[in-house]
């Protein structure tokens, strides 16, 4: 270990060790605006002196910022919180000195900036602690101060407002504050947290000398700036000792010989004397997260652990929560847990707490669902979810059988989730470094990703990369750090409570940790692990993704990337591989050689890793099954409609159109009774309508199935109503492509049984005589919505947008991206129709390349059956100008990179499919030839 790394841990141990020995708190939490406001409200009963801390009150008036407002650190809802009650502050203040003109200005501005923040607040995005009940306190107060302030959020903040205090014991809000000093901590605080110990002075009868000790401490004791700030939370003593302790230790620090046992003796006799759970000081409320890290800490400091109160007081149904009467989960608590079981002697008896923390975090992650509610950025979970995954993989190694089965027994999809959300966030990590090697530009966040990427490659599945693009990221990073050493201590603000916070202490802790963590200088073999992929899918997998490497788009990756998205591929093929979508009848030839099946995940992943994971892999798994399912109702509509249904088309078209319309809300599945008698009516005859019957039931579960998906469900009206739309034209292009076919091939011969076609063997594309429209015309309308192309475009809309929201909204960018839409299908089709001339012509199916337009020249003996496929891909390159303007126009009006980099990946995935094609016909053949 480097000395003077050495060094700086012994120096911030001794910090914290003072910390916890000497009897005076300390703390190295930001200042907080608003506990700050609170602080400067304060009177004392026949106290000479107006107000109790009139300094608190200079530093709110310094940090007024130019708009009227006060700082929003990190979120929307800091900068209201402080706002509030900074506002609030300066109203009493007026009370009392009505005709300062400064303070009245101020007041105005303020009022002004939070009528603006309020405004413009996204209520749904906000989960920080409180905030539903704190804001709604304020606004009630700023009322009797005269102010109401009115804004579209208002009934959705008082909704969970009411939700939150049903949770907890006084749900009517009303607060007895003579009989809350039973609560007061012996430090004299409320729960550790200046604002809640104010307002308990404002409002008790008698005044608590203790308490008013503790305010003062935190003013002098708790920043160490003396200017006039206090933090949100003080002492943060357990927060900051079993933080600092348990990160060095895990990247290998000699905590124990670096300083005596004397941070573990406090932790320990803490713990213990809170009945083994604990808060981030010892007079606050017990959570989950604080409780994990000083059990954590203690392992690393040889001491004694014991897991069974923690879990007791956390549990719940599908996770564990940070504490009671919490309303939505915490990512990094549950992660924290579960590297605590990871600790204990014999884990095995916790195989299903392990499954249960583990799927938590896994489907959180699956879904694109992460909201951590203790900290902002997402590098930060990305960093102990990682460090979970590896003691989570080498404990299941070395344990045995015993704890495989317990907790793969339970959650088989582990197997699979696991491999794939560490290869996303492999992905993510290293496509975010910066080219000066930070991350952000910060050093506490760069830490993150080092430490990250360092748990990652200790994967046995990530060793099998053998990507030595890992270890550079990695010491890129550790340049950067080194190079920027003297702002380690200097936190940002991404820490979580009340309001947002910095952590000088936290940030120095991380840095230290990542520069002290070993990198790799080589990988090892590939050990066998409860992961381990089944080799048939390795090879298969291995084959699509070199065919799908050569391809223009993709040919330019760095081969590191392209092998994490072949592992990705193979995972994603392994975890669906057993979901049959159960619609059509099973053919009997369950074993035909279905190429779309290796090369529908391969090719998702590809494009999915080249924009550095822009989608979620639950939208990536769909969009995968969803691909398949296109291959499946083209083999029916061909295989089963064309044949068996060949005089009774336009019958099928109406079916079509009655089901859409009838399953656009759920639990309408069925034609009544008179439609039936229609359609037999219609020429349907008896006998026949027991096929009938089957047609209408397998497109009745192909229709359900896209209507009636959970993704979709959650998305606008309009979406839903749109995707019910362009899955009817979808359909009912198959139709009208089935009336071109039979056109098609009885203008040239071929025999009616589809089962039995004969075709004139030659390698000169046929021509389809007096076709009713152009070849442009066919091309936008029938063909563009036969390849699926504009159907795909909205599902996977539905799965990329917020839930109730529509990416897509307003006209300029909706038109753009239909525009896009189709113009992709039509260079997708033509790509698609060049590659599969010989087959179509074999089964007698209309091609591009049939239309007249292509043969005027071979009328005239000036070409032959290349140059028709050349004028094809002519036309095909000019609709791709066509699509790369349309795709800078929409980036230009949407604003939104990470939404455009998700659009990317559809309109690659489509482009990708069509480049393959030009080389290899992926479709299995539906009609047999005979000669």
């Amino acid at each position: 270990m480097d000395p003077s790394l050495y060094s700086q841990c012994q120096s911030l141990l001794a910090s914290i060790n003072t910390q916890c020995t000497t009897g005076q708190a300390h703390g190295f939490m930001s200042s907080s605006i608003y506990d700050t406001a609170w602080l400067s409200m304060l009177r004392k009963p026949g106290c000479k002196t107006n107000w109790l801390f009139p300094e608190c009150f200079d530093f709110i008036l310094r940090s007024q910022t130019p708009d009227g407002a006060w700082e929003s650190y990190r979120s929307d809802t800091d900068g209201i919180l402080n706002t509030v009650a900074a506002l609030l502050s300066l109203r009493k203040h007026l009370r009392e000195v009505p005709d300062n003109q400064d303070w009245m200005f101020r007041s105005r501005q303020a009022e002004s900036a939070l009528k603006k923040l309020l405004n413009d607040w996204d209520i749904t995005s906000t989960d920080q602690v409180g905030f539903e009940v704190l804001i709604i306190k304020h606004l009630i107060l700023l009322e009797d101060e005269g102010l109401v302030f009115q804004f579209p959020g208002l009934n959705a903040l008082r909704a969970l407002r009411d939700s939150k205090l049903e949770r907890l014991p006084i749900s009517s809000g009303v607060i007895e504050f003579d009989k809350l000093g039973r609560w007061r901590g012996n430090d004299g605080s409320m729960c550790g947290s200046i604002a809640s110990t104010v307002a308990y002075l404002m409002h008790s009868s008698t005044w608590d000398e203790e308490a008013e000790s503790y305010l003062r401490n935190a003013l002098k004791y708790g920043t160490g700036e003396k200017d006039g700030g206090v933090p949100s939370a003080w002492p943060a003593t357990i927060f900051e000792a079993s933080w600092v302790v348990a990160t060095l230790a895990e990247v290998g620090a000699p905590i124990n010989e670096m300083f005596p046992s004397s941070i573990g003796d406090y932790l320990e006799k803490t713990l213990t004397s809170n009945n083994g759970t604990i808060g981030f000081s010892p007079s606050a409320v017990p959570d989950a997260d604080d409780t994990a890290k000083t059990i954590i800490a203690l392992h690393h400091l040889g001491k004694a652990i014991n897991v069974e109160p923690l879990l007791q007081a956390f549990d719940s149904a599908d996770h564990f929560k940070t504490y009671k009467g919490e309303r939505n989960p915490s990512f990094s608590a549950n992660c924290n847990i579960l590297a605590c079981l990871m600790i204990v002697e014999d884990p095995t008896p916790y195989g299903a707490q392990i499954a249960k923390a583990a799927s938590f975090l896994c489907t959180q992650v699956f879904s694109g669902n992460v909201k951590e509610k203790w900290h902002s950025e997402e590098l930060y979970w990305m960093m102990l979810l990682s460090q979970v995954f590896v003691r989570l993989e080498q404990r299941t190694r070395d344990e045995g059988e015993g704890l495989r089965d317990e907790i793969f027994t339970r959650a088989p999809h582990l197997k699979q989730h696991i491999p794939m959300i560490s290869l996303q966030i492999l992905i993510k990590t290293l496509s975010s470094q910066e080219l000066n090697g930070s991350w952000g530009n910060i050093c506490e966040v760069t830490a993150y990703a080092i430490l990250t990427l360092s748990s990652i490659a200790q994967l046995p599945w990530i060793q099998q990369l053998q990507d030595y693009e890992i270890m550079a990221s990695i010491n890129r990073g550790k340049s950067f750090l080194e190079l920027h050493r003297d702002q380690w201590s200097k936190g940002h603000y991404l820490w979580i409570e009340k309001v947002t916070f910095a952590s000088n202490v936290l940030s120095e802790t991380y840095c230290l940790a990542a520069a002290i963590t070993p990198v790799m200088s080589s990988f090892q073999p590939p050990l066998s692990h409860a992961f381990l992929l089944p080799t048939s899918i390795i090879s298969g997998i291995r084959g699509a993704m070199r065919l799908i490497s050569q391809m223009p788009l993709i040919s330019g990756t760095k081969p590191g990337a392209l092998k994490a998205a072949e592992l990705l591929a193979a995972y994603t093929f392994w975890s669906l591989q057993d979901q049959r979508l159960d619609i059509f009848p099973r053919s009997g030839d369950e074993k035909a050689d279905h190429k779309y099946k290796i090369f529908t995940p391969a090719l998702w992943a590809a494009c999915t890793t080249l924009h550095g994971n822009a989608i979620t892999l639950s939208a990536l798994c769909e969009m995968v099954t969803f691909s398949g399912s296109i291959y499946l109702i083209d083999e029916y509509m061909e295989g089963v409609i064309e044949r068996d249904f060949a005089n009774h088309l336009p019958e099928i078209g109406t079916l079509i159109k009655r089901l859409c319309s009838n399953l656009r809300a759920p639990g309408s599945s069925q034609l009544n009774g008179y439609e039936l008698e229609k359609f037999l009516h219609n020429g349907l005859e008896s006998g026949d309508s027991s096929a009938f019957q089957d047609v209408k039931t397998a497109l009745t579960r192909y229709i359900k199935y896209f209507l009636h998906n959970q993704a979709v469900l959650k998305s606008s009206e309009r979406l839903q109503q749109i995707l019910a739309y362009e899955l009817e034209v979808f359909l009912q292009a198959h139709v009208d492509q089935a009336v071109d076919n039979q056109r098609f091939a009885l203008q040239h011969g071929y025999r009616a049984s589809i089962d039995s076609i004969a075709t004139l063997s030659s390698s000169m594309p046929l021509e389809y005589a007096n076709p009713g429209r152009t070849f442009y015309s066919w091309i936008r309308n029938t063909s563009s919505n036969h390849s699926s192309c504009p159907f795909s475009f909205i599902f996977f809309n539905c799965l990329i947008s917020k839930p109730g929201g529509d990416v897509l909204e307003t006209a300029r960018p909706a038109y753009l991206a239909e525009d896009l839409c189709h113009r992709l299908a039509n260079l997708c089709r033509m790509y698609n129709d060049y590659g599969s001339t010989a087959r179509d012509q074999d089964e007698g199916n209309l091609n591009s390349v049939n239309f007249p337009e292509f043969h005027n020249s071979i009328r005239d003996g000036r070409g032959d059956g290349q140059d028709i496929k050349d004028q094809l891909m002519w036309i095909a390159e000019y609709e791709r100008e066509g699509l790369r303007n349309a795709t800078v126009k929409l980036e230009a009006e949407l604003h939104d990179k990470g939404l455009m980099d998700a659009l990317k990946v559809f309109i690659d995935v489509t482009d990708l499919y069509g480049q393959i094609y030009v080389q290899r016909d992926l479709t299995s053949r539906i009609k047999q030839p005979t000669v």
